[in-house]
């Protein structure tokens, strides 16, 4: 299981850095100037730190009670959804100005960390099958 987290945890810095990079720049120097609630750096470390709790609770999952490494990751899924709401809240009841931008702003990120978390997830449960077989 360490050997999983460690692999995942090597390409989700990298993922966080190069996706990360390339918002902050789109942000600081292709749009408007604009203020927004949330900077790169929070909604990213946000990100990065339910992804990768989350995920090690899958690992983890997978490594004691391997047949319920799925229904792990949708509950996962659906607590990192309900975080993100949480997280997302003050801009949401914020009557001072309209928060399309910074919802945009961090769900497509959000989707990104998902679609990355998925393949991980994908791997482990390919990794069950061939230990079953």
């Amino acid at each position: 299981m360490k050997q999983k987290v460690f692999g995942f945890v090597k390409y989700l810095v990298i993922f966080t850095v190069a996706i990360g990079s390339i918002q902050w720049l789109i942000v600081n120097f292709l749009m408007i100037n604009q203020e927004y609630y949330y900077n790169t750096l929070e909604i990213y470390g946000f990100l990065f730190l339910i992804t990768l709790l989350l995920y090690i609770g899958v690992a983890y999952i997978n490594s004691v009670f391997s047949q319920y490494t799925g229904y792990a990751f949708m509950a996962s899924s659906f607590l990192k959804m309900i975080l993100s709401v949480i997280f997302l809240l003050p801009i949401i009841l914020k009557d001072d100005r309209s928060y399309t931008a910074d919802v945009l702003l961090f769900f497509m990120p959000y989707f990104l960390y998902l679609l990355f978390e998925t393949v991980f997830v994908v791997q482990l449960l390919k990794d069950k099958a061939e230990r079953n077989v």
